[in-house]
């Protein structure tokens, strides 16, 4: 392309980027999509100044809160991880403002439901979806309150209605469904958020999918003290309470930790995990890379026949290469979910150049560049490697 014909398609490409920038977007949060703090803040303002303008749109309100969490979270993650109660304090002017113009809508009530940690959280929650069973930005809370009452019956009815729904895209589906086959026999998979355990309940409860694994969040551990005693019972645990000057970041990494060593049934977390906290612990030469999982081992074993076992006879990856279906989770799947494969994808390529199998190098070639490309980061991602 001629340096002129460059020079305007950056103009272009400038004008329809301010003009997008200055229109306020819906907002799915951190846990859905891969945006800057900078840009939160932006929307943020923008839906502030649809609620002076429309005082009544409810939509407008609760965008406008969500922008401003969702900023506030990646500005102050370690704020976030150890107090969320101050970021909600940060946030309640935001609610109480609206209340006077939405007071009794959905969003209004979804906003107070969201807005703390504590018991009645559900009881807000819960009028929310009496107002419309429909709208899906219930159903999340909803089925965490299930899993943690152990409300099979209703889980299962909030599972159904979310894959009816499409609430979760096929890839993500994907990926929670290959984590799901890492794990072992009635074994315990801990998860770090939202994406890798919301998304495997539903699996469990809409389709019946791995029903022996104990998919814990643990931040429901940690926050929920009826709950996390009824899974340490399951695991065969002594309950580890949180120190009042415990900060609750610093008790979530304990209670992982604890979980960990002294679960007598298998216990992983996923390949996302910080691997820093199982050096703090002392424990990183007993996390072994599985797949999609680390698996928690005090005997050695060869990991790399498992990775092998995952990769070739259980995981599937069709919908690396033929996933058809469109939706808001595609970017943040391919830009960080999928990435998850990586670690032990290239511990498998090497196995293969060691032993010269030409033809499993080039497939893993392929699907290692192609998860690289979509990523958005190919450069980056493949020097992580030395590639």
């Amino acid at each position: 392309m001629r340096m002129l014909n460059a020079v305007f398609c950056c103009l272009l490409l400038f004008a329809v980027g301010s003009l997008y920038a200055q229109t306020p977007q819906k907002i799915l949060g951190i846990a859905k999509e891969k945006k800057t703090a900078d840009y939160y803040q932006e929307q943020s303002g923008l839906w502030k100044k649809e609620t002076t303008k429309q005082p009544k749109n409810a939509h407008a309100w609760h965008q406008y809160y969500k922008a401003q969490r969702a900023y506030l979270q990646l500005t102050f993650p370690k704020v976030w991880a150890g107090n969320q109660n101050e970021i909600f304090g940060k946030l309640q002017p935001i609610i109480n403002a609206s209340k006077k113009h939405i007071g009794n809508s959905f969003e209004y009530y979804l906003m107070e439901s969201d807005n703390t940690i504590e018991d009645n959280s559900i009881e807000f929650l819960k009028k929310a979806y009496a107002i419309d069973p429909s709208r899906l930005e219930a159903y999340e809370g909803l089925m965490v309150h299930y899993i943690r009452t152990f409300d099979d019956e209703k889980a299962t009815e909030i599972a159904k209605k979310m894959l009816q729904e499409n609430y979760y895209s096929n890839a993500n589906l994907m990926w929670n469904y290959n984590t799901l086959l890492t794990i072992k026999k009635d074994g315990l998979f801990i998860s770090n958020g939202d994406m890798d355990a919301f998304p495997k309940w539903v699996l469990q409860y809409g389709m019946g999918i791995r029903k022996d694994v104990i998919v814990a969040n643990k931040w429901v551990l940690a926050t929920k003290k009826d709950y996390r005693l009824k899974v340490f019972k399951t695991l065969g645990i002594k309950d580890l309470p949180k120190a009042k000057e415990t900060p609750m970041g610093q008790y979530v990494n304990d209670l992982t930790i604890h979980i960990l060593k002294n679960s007598q049934k298998a216990a992983y977390m996923g390949c996302g995990s910080n691997i820093n906290l199982f050096k703090e612990a002392g424990i990183a030469d007993q996390m072994y890379m599985v797949g999609l999982a680390f698996e928690y081992s005090k005997k050695e074993f060869d990991n790399l026949a498992v990775i092998k076992k995952n990769f070739e006879e259980k995981y599937n990856l069709d919908y690396l290469n033929s996933n058809f279906q469109q939706h808001a989770e595609d970017g943040m799947v391919k830009g960080m979910m999928n990435l998850t494969y990586l670690p032990s994808l290239f511990k498998l390529k090497r196995h293969y150049e060691e032993t010269k199998q030409s033809s499993k190098v080039d497939y893993y070639n392929k699907i290692i560049n192609k998860i690289a490309k979509e990523s958005g980061r190919e450069k980056e991602v493949l020097s992580w490697y030395k590639c």
